[in-house]
């Protein structure tokens, strides 16, 4: 039996996550080893106004 400290998952970052406006990274795409995906934006990237515009569009 192995112990959840031992059962260490890796991820890869296998995409990069890009401002349409801009064109700057703001996040990493990443799989796991188990097959999952993460999305992992930069701390200093602010999503809100961004999402706050969107509705404003749609």
């Amino acid at each position: 039996m192995t112990l959840p400290e031992t059962d260490r998952q890796t991820a890869n970052p296998i995409g990069r996550i890009m401002c349409f406006e801009t064109d700057v990274e703001i996040g990493l795409l990443y799989q796991w080893d188990n097959g999952e995906t993460q999305i992992r934006l930069y701390s200093d990237w602010d999503i809100e106004p961004t999402a706050d515009e969107f509705e404003r569009i749609s």
